[in-house]
């Protein structure tokens, strides 16, 4: 099991090589646990820009639409989560599925935001609680990552 687990460092370290002397060209030296905070900060970036890029596109051109509950989804964890339907400003029907949790029914109504210049890029208005929540939560998390590397008692 000692064997496993050092081999286990040593191909970790191997991944970390290249990386590390990236960030040695650029002045920084930096640990391995530094390192690799770094890299899971950079993928949670990477992953959440996409849809804070999509919610900044929705606050500067967004459309309002009534919507309907026409199905509901429940993960493998148990929670619901719906997929509701609306029409567009051009009396095209679309299908957004929520990432919101809800307790809601089919046939019950949901308000949505989208895109007029991409309708797909919809996404339920209001419940600013767990929006709010959830984007504080990934964000803040990423940008301790960060602090953590590049802190001021460096």
């Amino acid at each position: 099991m000692e064997n496993l687990g050092s081999l286990a460092t040593n191909l970790l370290r191997l991944l970390l090589g290249p990386l590390q002397a990236l960030l040695g060209a650029l002045g920084l030296s930096l640990t391995d646990l530094e390192t690799w905070t770094l890299v899971v900060a950079i993928f949670m970036v990477a992953a959440g820009l996409p849809g804070l890029l999509g919610d900044l596109a929705l606050l500067r051109r967004r459309r309002h639409a009534a919507g309907t509950v026409v199905e509901i989804e429940t993960d493998s964890d148990g929670a619901r989560t719906p997929v509701i339907e609306f029409r567009d400003h051009e009396g095209q029907q679309q299908r957004m599925r929520s990432t919101l949790p809800t307790n809601r029914q089919i046939g019950d109504s949901a308000r949505i935001i989208y895109d007029p210049l991409k309708p797909t890029l919809s996404r339920e208005a209001g419940r600013p609680v767990v929006k709010t929540l959830g984007f504080f939560i990934w964000w803040g998390f990423a940008a301790g990552l960060l602090i953590f590397v590049f802190g001021p008692w460096r």
